[in-house]
């Protein structure tokens, strides 16, 4: 299972950072529907994601992703662990979320 996970958050890229991103006029903002699909799967990731290491190795790898320097890396390694676990759940759910709108 943790493999899994792993395969499926390596396999999340937004693309480019914010200012290569093309304006996408006709995406429409969320909706409540897709509010509540995004807490449900950001429910069912947290019960996936538990332990410390496995944590960690996806928060290095979302810092990654988002092309951090290491002065942007170093505050948010400060930060606790469950800290460190919503963002990477969140990072993740609005991962597939752009994703899916791309496709």
């Amino acid at each position: 299972m943790k493999d899994d996970m792993m395969d499926r958050f390596a396999s999340i890229r937004i693309p480019g950072s914010k200012k290569e991103r093309p304006h996408l006029p006709h995406v429409k903002h969320s909706s409540s529907s897709e509010w509540s699909s995004s807490s449900a799967e950001f429910e069912e990731l947290s019960s996936k994601i538990t332990s410390e290491q496995e944590i960690l190795g996806l928060f290095e790898k979302m810092m990654e992703d988002m092309n951090l320097n290491d002065d942007k890396k170093a505050p948010l390694r400060e930060k606790d662990l469950t800290t460190k676990r919503e963002m990477v759940i969140q990072y993740i759910v609005t991962a597939s979320k752009t994703i899916q709108h791309h496709c």
